[in-house]
């Protein structure tokens, strides 16, 4: 720790907290490092200063050897404290590119899911954290955003995420760990120099600071300069083009047919923020722009970034991460009134006063050739056609459950059912419904209710 580092006690932390919205529950990202035990360990010494439960949860993702060991040494640090720790395994493959970015989708994709309202997801990212992602982006040709850095706190799912331990140096940490007696986990793939951002830790940043040795800290500062002016000129485009007016999960092509390129470029960089998506390339904007500008289709319009996937549906813009939308699974539905298709797709369920489901009942996605009787007189209509006519967006459609009677298709979703099927819940009181924990997979359920709403009997 240099001299020109602020020392890190737990009141620090204290302070910090006390500037963030009032949370019911703090719940910290634990990997048992050093930097998220320094941060679980002095919220757990403030706990008599909190009215909000403390909570961890630890990521496994199992591409170490020790993975499993790191998991129970989580689990021993919190049950010596008696905090609570939910471990939760990722489906990681030391194959895939970019494994940094993966892993982190993944565990922002349980988050958003499992977040409940008031809580507040805590992160240990530090001043060094901020100061190699400003390096990065800066090598990268990043715009404003990539620049501004790490975001203090943005909203996540129903609640919060926040890094409190932005103005601390990892050495800091350390040595507060250490003054404290407190051990922690070394991962070794934090030496690995082939990863850009150890290759900027361990190769550039100490060259850097061979010549100028706060560079650490006035990169961190800049960065965090960066983060207050982009704020600022978020709020003024934020204005300019009504975002608050717009459901956070697409956006309306309204928002940006009014406005120029460099304008378009601002209000679609505000709204990727708010969704947490990592910045989007100068070159890739201006390219994707240009196809909404002249498209004649929608399957013309997208681009893909860092495992994300910007597309046009319907003169809105959605964004896609890998894996969002997964395929309905094919299963055999006999038993208890309740069926669970997986941790995005949620559950279906038939409510009332019923304790078994009838015999030959079975869930899956759409399959080719498929149709479905929507009206006692009227004709079968094929699945693909229904689903087309819906507001389902292409990537979605092997995600809706559609319900087969004896290998008939007798309901899509919750929102269209075939009319003996639909009779016979009536005349045995019962609902039947479908609940996705994937927040996209909600909307485009929400909006397929309201479509039926609106359509006569």
């Amino acid at each position: 720790m240099s001299d020109k580092d602020p020392p890190f006690s737990s009141q620090d932390l204290r302070e910090q907290l006390r500037t963030y919205p009032a949370a019911g529950k703090y719940l910290v990202g634990f990997s048992g490092g050093a930097d998220s035990t320094a941060l679980l360990a002095a919220l757990h010494e403030q706990r008599a200063h909190f009215e909000a439960a403390i909570e961890a949860i630890h990521f496994n993702h199992g591409l170490q050897a020790e993975s499993d060991s790191w998991q129970q040494h989580c689990q021993q640090f919190c049950s010596e404290r008696g905090i609570p720790l939910t471990c939760h395994a990722l489906e990681m493959s030391a194959k895939i590119a970019n494994l940094e970015s993966r892993a982190r989708q993944l565990r922002y994709r349980y988050l958003d899911a499992h977040v409940d309202e008031g809580t507040l997801y805590l992160t240990a990212h530090n001043a060094d954290d901020r100061a190699e992602t400003f390096l990065i982006n800066a090598l990268r040709g990043s715009g404003l955003d990539g620049l501004a850095s790490i975001p203090e706190i943005r909203v996540l799912g129903k609640g919060y995420v926040a890094r409190p331990l932005l103005e601390f140096s990892h050495a800091s940490l350390r040595a507060y760990l250490t003054g404290k007696g407190i051990g922690w986990l070394e991962d070794p793939s934090n030496q690995d120099s082939a990863m850009d951002r150890n290759f900027i830790r361990l190769e550039v940043l100490p060259l850097l600071e061979s010549r100028w040795p706060a560079a650490r800290q006035t990169l961190a500062r800049t960065a965090r300069h960066v983060r207050t002016a982009t704020a600022m000129l978020e709020k003024l485009v934020t204005q300019q083009a009504r975002l608050d007016d717009y459901d956070e999960l697409f956006l309306p092509m309204e928002a940006l047919h009014s406005l120029g390129l460099d304008a378009a470029g601002l209000v679609l960089r505000a709204w990727l923020r708010r969704q947490g998506a990592p910045p989007l390339p100068e070159a890739r904007l201006e390219e994707f722009l240009g196809q909404v500008a002249s498209a004649a289709s929608d399957a013309q319009c997208e681009t893909a970034w860092s495992d994300c996937t910007l597309r046009l549906f319907r003169e809105e813009l959605h964004l896609l991460a890998p894996g969002e939308s997964p395929e309905c699974p094919r299963l055999d539905w006999n038993g208890r009134p309740s069926l669970d298709l997986g941790p995005q797709l949620g559950t279906l369920q038939v409510r009332g006063g019923i304790d078994a489901i009838p015999d030959h009942w079975a869930v899956g996605s759409r399959q080719p050739g498929g149709t479905i009787q929507l009206h006692p007189d009227g004709p079968r209509r094929k699945l693909k056609k229904v689903f087309q006519e819906l507001p389902i967006p292409p990537w979605q459609r092997q995600s809706i459950p559609v319900l087969y009677r004896d290998d008939e298709p007798v309901a899509v979703g919750d929102w269209l059912m075939a009319p003996h099927f639909a009779a016979w819940l009536a005349e045995s009181e019962l609902e039947y419904r479908w609940e996705p924990l994937n927040r996209e997979l909600r909307q485009t359920r929400k909006r397929c209710h309201h479509v039926k709403a609106r359509r006569p009997a």
